[in-house]
């Protein structure tokens, strides 16, 4: 589609953002919010006591799912949130799932963005210097969709590994998917803690070859390669926080997740599942293909004409009764 990574930047279908001016009325609403995490104890700590502070608009619930990648592979932000989605959905239809970093603290007024405007797809935290992120076409951080946007765009890929390159795969997926458009507030903001950048061996190292090649995956790599779980291991536990919650309206999730394969690497796993699920299709067609072929043979045999013999000369077969009688 793209002869490189520079023409991609320049050709690519952009998003329009819109803006709103303030939170809209929806009534009562429950909201997924799926946290993608890894050794990060200090900022999960930060991240509960902040939300103990919060208020949840009257009639509205919060679940959130925070979703710990348990091995020592890259990060992998894309497959921890299709998982916390799956998981999430499984638990209940949510009015809008949040896509949110541990370490990005809202204030009220964004806080109670998330539960409204449920009809708009939400980028809440506006690309700005205090935000860390300045670029227009930054698509990452916290982001609230519904339900049906995730199946539509398949959710992110996940043979992203390392930090880098989802985000962008997301903003294709929802232009490729059809959507012109996502909205960011017009007020409110975050409070971002200060932290140490990811190390050069964190990121993502193929991060333009990822992005290119979601072009042709998108369709078939995403929320769609992980039905069943089959080869994901997901233990549940407490949170590994000092923190207590008290904030009556919002429940936590907390969940391990490693790979069941005798492959490290996720995206060979995936590749095998794929074949596995390619081979039990092949034979489930051709098991029926056989049956098809037997069933129309032997409904052939049924129906087939006895030839019977010559009545004698002088004779004739009644066609009524198939007996012989003299002309």
């Amino acid at each position: 589609m793209f002869k490189s990574f520079r023409e991609y930047k320049e050709r690519r279908k952009k998003l329009v953002f819109k803006s709103i001016s303030k939170p809209c009325s929806n009534g009562n609403a429950n909201i997924a919010v799926l946290i993608p995490y890894r050794n990060r104890e200090t900022h999960l700590a930060q991240f509960l006591a902040h939300f103990n502070e919060m208020r949840v608009p009257a009639g509205c619930t919060m679940d959130i799912f925070i979703i710990e990648q348990n091995n020592d592979d890259k990060f992998n932000r894309g497959l921890l949130l299709n998982i916390g989605y799956l998981l999430g959905a499984k638990r209940r239809a949510y009015d809008r799932y949040i896509f949110h970093d541990v370490d990005l603290f809202p204030d009220q007024s964004i806080f109670d963005l998330y539960f409204s405007c449920l009809n708009n797809n939400i980028h809440f935290i506006v690309p700005k210097k205090e935000h860390k992120y300045e670029q227009e076409n930054y698509l990452g951080g916290v982001v609230g969709v519904s339900g049906g946007t995730i199946q539509k765009i398949n959710g992110f890929p996940n043979n992203f590994f390392g930090w880098g390159g989802e985000d962008d795969a997301f903003y294709n997926r929802l232009a490729l998917a059809g959507m012109e458009s996502i909205y960011r507030p017009a007020f409110g903001g975050y409070n971002v803690p200060m932290h140490d950048p990811p190390t050069q061996t964190e990121y993502n190292t193929e991060k333009q070859q990822n992005v290119l090649g979601d072009f042709m995956q998108w369709r078939f790599n995403g929320i769609n390669q992980l039905s069943g779980f089959f080869f994901i291991n997901i233990e549940k536990d407490s949170l590994p926080c000092p923190i207590e919650n008290t904030n009556k309206e919002i429940e936590y999730f907390f969940y391990k997740i490693n790979y069941l394969s005798e492959y490290k690497n996720t995206s060979d796993r995936i590749l095998e599942e794929r074949k596995i699920k390619s081979k039990s299709k092949s034979k489930s067609k051709s098991k029926s293909k056989s049956k098809s072929i037997s069933s129309k043979s032997s409904s052939k045999t049924k129906t087939k004409t006895v030839k019977l013999a010559r009545c004698p000369k002088g004779q004739r077969r009644n066609k009524k009764t198939g007996l012989c009688e003299n002309k």
